[in-house]
């Protein structure tokens, strides 16, 4: 009997609703330099042309794994798609952000070279709607700064669809849990750094799209509340005192998230992206004297180059 050939890697991506986004983040995939992968999609019963999408990519490559059902939700589809997994390695994947091309490459040598490592991690590239750049998302390149942040209470500090870890730690603590909705992931991280180190790649291996209708924006309060639960289970488990709050602010209205996006890609030197929200700012009040002061500042740093 001949031997099922068994990937070094098991790319695994929840879909619901992801037309809009969809054919680019599978490209990115596919076209990966490291080529040793099964790539397991999920549609987790989507009303849209997402399963159409899906199934014009796998006719044409057979690393593609697909499958469908009714809704049931990311955790549930994440943790299904691990346990599905050929590969001793499961990198995550977004219906809606792009792989740098040598993502896999990198993370699978960085795993190789560093056993101690349960998961491996990146920076990436926060870019919009449109696909225009932002800025880079923060520059924390240890253990210790990560998990550090993490149980402060301050934001997630690994960006999950760039996480490429080991499948027997994720098994091991447990997967997903559906008590942490919409934070799931820092919960996963914060027990996977209690069993071994998570390691960072210092070059920016994805670009991870913002957009309203993102679960980071449409479902930010529930967010928090699993965030501080996550946080304080993980600082009661390691004998630390609980956190009252979640430190983190709300932005109330999309002005606000257009004036923070619009800040960052200015102080990254993204000129054109700044300009394109400091124009939607002025529509969305042309007197606000903090929106005129953010798009003379862009004027400035234009005039400069």
């Amino acid at each position: 009997m001949q031997q099922e050939n068994v990937p070094k890697i098991s790319v695994v991506m929840s879909v619901y609703n992801a037309e809009t986004y969809l054919a680019k983040a599978i490209d990115s995939v596919l076209n990966q330099t490291f080529k040793d992968f099964e790539f397991l999609m999920m549609d987790d019963g989507s009303t849209d042309k997402s399963l159409e999408i899906i199934n014009q990519f796998a006719e044409k490559d057979s690393r593609c794994r697909v499958f469908t059902r009714e809704n049931k939700g990311l955790i549930v589809s994440r943790n299904e798609l691990v346990s599905f997994a050929k590969a001793d390695i499961i990198a995550n994947m977004d219906a809606d952000d792009i792989c740098m091309p040598t993502r896999l490459e990198q993370q699978y040598a960085f795993l190789c070279a560093h056993p101690e490592c349960v998961v491996v991690t990146s920076p990436v590239i926060l870019i919009d709607s449109d696909g225009e750049k932002i800025t880079k998302y923060w520059n924390h390149l240890t253990h210790e700064e990560i998990d550090q942040g993490n149980l402060a209470g301050g934001g997630a500090y690994m960006c999950n669809p760039v996480a490429t870890m080991r499948k027997l730690a994720f098994e091991e603590v447990g997967g997903l849990r559906a008590r942490f909705q919409h934070a799931e992931d820092i919960d996963l991280y914060l027990r996977l750094a209690e069993i071994g180190k998570i390691g960072v790649i210092s070059e920016p291996l994805l670009e991870y799209r913002q957009h309203l209708s993102s679960i980071g924006y449409t479902k930010k309060e529930k967010q928090f509340e699993s965030m501080l639960l996550a946080v304080n289970e993980a600082r009661q488990r390691r004998n630390m005192p609980l956190l009252e709050k979640y430190i983190t602010e709300l932005d109330d209205k999309v002005s606000d998230v257009y004036y923070k996006w619009g800040w960052w890609a200015l102080n990254d030197g993204n000129l054109k992206t700044a300009r394109k929200y400091g124009f939607k700012l002025l529509q969305a009040n042309p007197f606000n004297f903090n929106y005129i002061k953010f798009n003379l500042c862009v004027i400035r740093d234009m005039l400069k180059h």
